[in-house]
């Protein structure tokens, strides 16, 4: 919950988003025919609903608060769910109000710099009609338009609950895309941690996982919902019922689960073969480090005895003296060196 809505009656309308201006776009499927226009007044899509077609209204950016709500009173939407539409951080869901079905879940895509972002998509279902909000102010759809004005069939014998399914599935096989991403970038993760355990390896990883568990995050609570639209009478009764369709999104989104799962594990994985890593070089270097001390300290010793300024002390007047306390500090040394060899310490 933001702050700025702390406080407020429930069903106060607050964007919470960055977006652009509100663009209205109005396409109407006809049996034969498709109209397209950017709508500038919401009281001209009132106009057009009466006619039966099937309608799809995009409302590209959610800045402008008052034409929002403008569409929530011709469509008898409660204020509830367009406050649900306006807060950006939706866990995905999907209710049914007294007109219609409201659903949101969360868009994924692929920047050119390899970043995974997302953004909320809103869905609300009528009789007639399908009404998508995206705080991005492209057109994201334009696929499914391009779609529908080569062959509608579909559409006009399923009406709105069709092309909410077109949506959902549109939206869910951007998952997969994902996935490749996310099989391609742990791919490279592996090469990298076998070869060098280095900290911006560290920080790949961890950024691809916090990414990756979002991702999962977005993916159980629609599972609940295709569950929930399977189990609804309007979409699985009936001759316009749609779910044999519902059914294989449900398989769409099993089966990128059960991918996400892998690459969680896989990237556990990963990350504990990093810190192993990471931890045998550690130990090798303080056990080259012990072995040099261990060869050292003895002669040390040896300096410091001969390093004493007493008067009456041993071979401190032997011309030989010195040499002879070289050479057995050498011997010191190589002995002890090939003891550490030996153990495999070296």
């Amino acid at each position: 919950m933001k702050k700025s809505t702390i406080g407020l009656a429930p069903g106060t309308l607050v964007y919470d988003g960055v977006g652009e201006k509100t663009k209205i776009k109005l396409i109407s499927y006809q049996e034969k025919t498709v109209e397209e226009k950017d709508i500038i007044r919401v009281a001209e899509i009132s106009a057009q609903a009466k006619k039966g077609d099937v309608l799809w209204i995009q409302v590209n950016g959610l800045r402008d608060v008052e034409k929002i709500a403008e569409i929530g009173k011709s469509f008898v939407i409660e204020t509830l769910i367009l406050e649900d539409v306006l807060n950006q951080n939706q866990r995905p869901k999907f209710q049914s109000f007294e007109n219609g079905d409201f659903i949101t879940l969360r868009k994924y895509s692929l920047k050119d710099t390899g970043k995974v972002v997302s953004e909320q998509i809103s869905i609300i279902v009528t009789k007639n009609c399908v009404i998508s909000f995206s705080d991005d102010s492209n057109n994201i759809f334009s696929d499914i338009e391009n779609r529908f004005e080569k062959s509608h069939k579909r559409l006009i014998k399923y009406g709105s609950s069709y092309l909410m399914y077109s949506l959902l599935d549109f939206i869910i096989d951007e998952y997969f895309l994902i996935q490749e991403h996310f099989e391609d970038t742990i791919e490279v993760l592996a090469k990298a941690v076998a070869k060098s355990a280095s900290s911006k390896t560290r920080e790949k990883l961890y950024e691809v996982r916090t990414q990756l568990l979002l991702f999962r995050k977005s993916i159980l609570p629609l599972l609940e919902v295709i569950d929930r639209l399977k189990k609804s009478e309007n979409y699985s009764v009936g001759q316009k019922s749609i779910k044999i369709y519902l059914e294989d999104l449900n398989d769409h989104l099993v089966h990128i689960q059960d991918l996400s799962r892998t690459y969680t594990e896989m990237l556990e994985g990963l990350s504990s073969l990093y810190f192993s890593t990471t931890s045998d070089k550690t130990n090798e270097v303080m056990r080259a480090l012990t072995a040099i001390t261990i060869i050292f300290l003895p002669l040390t010793l040896i300096a410091g005895i001969y390093g004493m300024n007493f008067k009456y002390m041993p071979e401190t007047k032997e011309v030989w003296g010195y040499p002879v306390a070289i050479l057995f500090m050498i011997a010191v040394a190589v002995s002890i060196t090939l003891v550490l060899k030996n153990k495999k310490w070296l």
